[in-house]
């Protein structure tokens, strides 16, 4: 009886990666905290200190407390689709982790979410924008999505969006400097709205948001000039610690599809005016 050949899983609707970046030099004594990956079930084993130990005094950690547990044994922690070790550069953690989303994207129209979670210092913008010589994931999403579209239809392009979210639920474009606002659609979906500017006829119209870009380049100097915008401080880990959450889009558009949403934006705008002299 001839076996029969195994399917390939179904990917997740969502994923959930660890990625473990190298100590820096203000991190100096965290050698204290070992830990150990079991790459066959992507677990994250961590070791805490023996107890009464207290990290080398450095910038970040200046008045640390000692370590109070009492049983300094590893804890586990799974469910991770993988584990991306100290090693792993950005090129390598692109193609493990975003770059199977492109395909889906091109060929179905399908949409895809890459969130960054963790503490300042962590890694999340060096990860998503770069760092120095090392290129940032969108960059290479960008190039890769522009790549195979326009291998269907050499007009499509992609129109980025950059925008910064507060934590008074303030949003700014980054690209203009201009407020946004969020609102919620029809189909319960979160959206972020361009800034509303009245004309001097009475007409309230909405101004689009992002940049079209038919090349990488374009969007790298479009988010890189986003990015000088954006609200930084200096932490203990670092100097370029957003008090914010930054928003970064990358949506397939064509030519006639941009001069429709514009077209619509005019009309809204007459629409709105009708109603506003109804109601007087």
């Amino acid at each position: 009886m001839q076996k029969q050949k195994q399917q390939p899983p179904a990917t997740a609707a969502v994923q959930v990666y660890l990625r473990i970046r190298p100590l820096i030099s203000e991190e100096d004594g965290h050698d204290l905290i070992t830990y150990k990956v079991d790459d066959d079930n992507a677990t994250f084993h961590l070791k805490l200190p023996d107890r009464g130990s207290q990290p080398a005094p450095n910038r970040a950690f200046a008045n640390a407390p000692r370590f109070r547990h009492r049983q300094p044994k590893f804890k586990a922690c799974g469910g991770f689709t993988e584990i991306l070790q100290e090693d792993c550069n950005n090129d390598l953690a692109y193609r493990r982790t975003v770059q199977p989303l492109v395909n889906p994207i091109v060929s179905r129209n399908e949409s895809a979410c890459v969130f960054t979670y963790g503490h300042t210092g962590s890694g999340k913008s060096h990860t998503l924008l770069g760092y120095g010589d090392e290129l940032g994931m969108y960059k290479f999403a960008a190039a890769d999505i522009l790549e195979k579209i326009q291998a269907q239809d050499p007009t499509k392009c992609l129109l980025v969006k950059v925008t910064e979210l507060y934590k008074n639920d303030q949003v700014i474009d980054l690209l203009t400097r201009q407020p946004c606002s969020i609102r919620q659609d029809a189909n319960g979906r979160v959206r972020i709205r361009g800034p509303m500017v009245a004309d001097d006829k009475g007409r309230i119209e909405q101004q689009p948001l992002g940049k079209v870009c038919r090349t990488a380049q374009q969007v790298t100097d479009c988010v890189e000039a986003a990015c000088e915008s954006r609200r930084v401080g200096t932490s203990t880990h670092h100097d370029q610690s957003s008090r914010s959450h930054l928003v970064l889009s990358l949506e397939v558009v064509t030519p006639a599809l941009m001069e429709k949403r514009h077209l619509l934006l005019k009309q809204d705008a007459q629409l709105t005016r009708l109603k506003w002299l109804q109601t007087e």
